[in-house]
């Protein structure tokens, strides 16, 4: 994961006010980077092969399909799936290889269709559509109380502190039963083990933040390599954190973000 201040403190990506960005062309950063400065909004670059577009909060993501792994892609596309109606208003931006194709517009419309609602696609590798996108996007929002009002403000939330806090225990609920058992051999299936530590890191960025001790602790157990014969140990540690959260959640010492 990388972020605009290479050389400065490191920025806390935010579902308010990051635009999250995953292409090669050094053009159309530079823009969205100008734009992002206009608007008091941070710029994070993210890498096209690990799990940055699921475990980064962000309120813009812009991805160069073409720039994204084939597996990355896949568990992202499966992971909107997953969490499609539960997870934060946000825009994502395709970009699609040009030349412009009705073929590949439709096939790429045809995956998000059960994936998200708000998703729109451009062949532009300039980026003049990119922005206009954003900024109609922006404005538009900026209409309704509930949502930007100017270029510095942020979302007030349209749901109470109670309902995001039960949400947030719900989903927390079932993240720890879907954790994987190890099978006969005493090895956990790494490709399942892998979707459950970034949905793990996913949910605790979205709900209490990336600075926050309890996903701090997560990102240390699964710091490791992972080994198929201590996955399962890398497992019931993260198992042990989680409901130590869900403890601290029903006795009202942790504030979920809304």
């Amino acid at each position: 994961m990388t972020n605009t201040q290479a050389d400065a403190e490191p920025i806390s990506a935010s579902i308010f006010d990051t635009v999250f960005f995953i292409s090669p062309n050094n053009q159309l950063v530079e823009s969205i980077r100008d734009f992002c400065a206009s608007k008091n909004m941070k710029l994070w670059i993210g890498d096209p092969d690990s799990p940055d577009v699921i475990a980064i909060p962000y309120r813009i993501g812009i991805v160069d399909k073409a720039y994204m792994g084939q597996k990355s892609w896949a568990d992202w596309i499966e992971f909107l799936r997953d969490t499609k109606g539960v997870s934060h208003e946000h825009l994502l931006i395709i970009i699609l290889p040009p030349p412009f194709s009705e073929a590949v517009l439709d096939e790429a419309k045809k995956e998000f269709e059960d994936a998200h609602d708000d998703v729109r696609f451009t062949f532009d590798t300039e980026g003049r559509s990119i922005l206009k996108i954003i900024g109609d996007w922006l404005g538009n929002r900026s209409k309704e109380p509930s949502l930007f009002h100017d270029a510095t403000s942020t979302i007030v939330p349209s749901r109470s502190g109670e309902k995001t806090q039960a949400t947030f225990r719900d989903r927390l609920e079932e993240l720890m039963n879907r954790i994987p058992s190890e099978d006969t051999n005493g090895k956990v299936n790494l490709d399942v083990y892998f979707k459950f530590r970034i949905r793990a890191k996913w949910l605790l960025v979205q709900g209490l933040g990336e600075s926050h001790p309890y996903t701090k602790e997560l990102d240390s157990v699964f710091l490791h390599d992972m080994d198929p014969f201590a996955a399962g140990s890398y497992l019931l540690a993260a198992k042990g954190i989680l409901e130590a959260l869900v403890k601290d959640l029903d006795h009202g010492l942790i504030a979920v973000k809304e």
